[in-house]
């Protein structure tokens, strides 16, 4: 009996379950051509309706045989990607509108036709248009946005690309412990976003707090990528909110400092409580082979405090100007090749990095310097 109820419970709701299920699939669809000669049609019929037509065409009739037909409403359609796949393939939009679904036109293998009269109102385009930059003819009016390019990867079907999958967040806590600070705990949340043609994502979010317990220090951070956002470079942009923490050592000025008594309790005597709040943008080139370059600048702002009992409070070899807030400006050039097994658990392979940067005191322009490292 208890089976039955479940069974008719289910079958009771199972209009209202393949109702939300058309909603989710409905946000974005594919119209998939095929590898001959397609003639795809696109109408705008009003604010609501846009309807597709998919034909396949013949010499004396481009409308010869109608193979798909189906009216989107823009309140459940946000997106249509049409597919040419293989084939001489025409593309053709008409209707004005004030409202309008994203039309994306793929072309994919041989010469291709674009044509677009429609019209909707608004800054942004809502129609592109996909394929190789050769050999392709386009009739953009204007509407259509020319997004011809040679990447391959723009211009071909695969049902299984990345831009299928739903965008997520996930939180991460963190619990931990260091000799500088303690105890700490934290969360970690990651934002992912998916979009067309957009490897491995098109936009990701990082945020991150941490609090010290032992010296009541916190800090922030945000890492941001959107991925090709001009052309094919990504854009980078993290920031940096760092409380007092005791998070470098010092010991002196030169090669010569000696090191702190067992009175003076290992580390402690030279550690440095420091704040920092820094902003960080920048632009990535990726290569193919597991390897990009990028290049930041920073703007950053940091404040050393005068500790009590502690070495840099005590030496005279510390200008007291250190101790007021220094700004400061720069810039940095990296190189990353990775090649592992896994990104966050590697058992074999290679991380490379080699960077490079100038930084430069606001206060004091006579001050600056410029750096390298690299790690294996």
């Amino acid at each position: 009996e208890e089976i039955i109820r479940k069974f008719k419970g289910r079958r009771d709701r199972l209009l209202d379950i393949a109702r939300d299920l058309y909603l989710v699939v409905s946000k974005k669809v594919d119209v998939v051509g095929t590898d001959k000669k397609d003639y795809f049609e696109v109408v705008r019929l009003n604010n609501e309706e846009t309807v597709v037509r998919l034909y396949d065409p013949n010499k004396e009739d481009k409308r010869h045989e109608l193979i798909y037909e189906r009216t989107f409403k823009s309140s459940e359609t946000k997106e249509i990607i049409l597919y040419g796949l293989g084939g001489e393939d025409e593309f053709e939009l008409a209707g004005q509108v004030e409202e309008g679904i994203l039309i994306r036109c793929v072309g994919g293998q041989d010469e291709d036709t674009f044509i677009d009269h429609s019209i909707v109102s608004g800054l942004s385009k809502k129609t592109r248009f996909y394929d190789s930059k050769k050999e392709n003819h386009l009739e953009r009016g204007t509407e259509a946005a020319d997004k011809t390019t040679n990447r391959r990867e723009f211009n071909i079907y695969n049902r299984r690309a990345l831009h299928y999958e739903y965008n997520y967040a996930m939180p991460i806590p963190v619990l931990g412990f260091q000799p500088d600070d303690g105890f700490f705990a934290g969360l970690t949340l990651q934002f992912i976003r998916y979009g067309f043609q957009r490897s491995p994502y098109a936009q990701s979010h990082t945020v991150s707090g941490r609090y010290a317990f032992a010296t009541s220090g916190y800090k922030f951070e945000y890492n941001g990528e959107y991925i090709y956002a001009l052309g094919k470079f990504d854009f980078l942009l993290d920031g940096r909110f760092h409380g007092p923490l005791f998070t470098i050592n010092f010991f002196g000025l030169g090669n010569e400092t000696g090191t702190p008594t067992e009175a003076q309790n290992e580390f402690d005597y030279n550690r440095v409580r420091q704040q920092l709040y820094g902003l960080y943008p920048g632009l990535r080139l990726r290569f193919k082979r597991n390897s990009f370059v990028s290049f930041q600048l920073l703007a950053e702002s940091t404040k050393t405090e005068p500790t009590d009992g502690r070495f840099v409070a005590l030496t005279d070899e510390v200008n007291p100007e250190v101790f007021d807030n220094q700004y400061f400006a720069g810039g940095e050039l990296k190189y990353n090749l990775t090649s592992t097994d896994h990104p966050q658990l590697p058992t074999r392979g290679v991380n490379f990095n080699l960077s490079g940067g100038y930084r430069l005191n606001l206060q004091e322009t006579d001050r600056d310097h410029v750096y390298f490292s690299t790690d294996l």
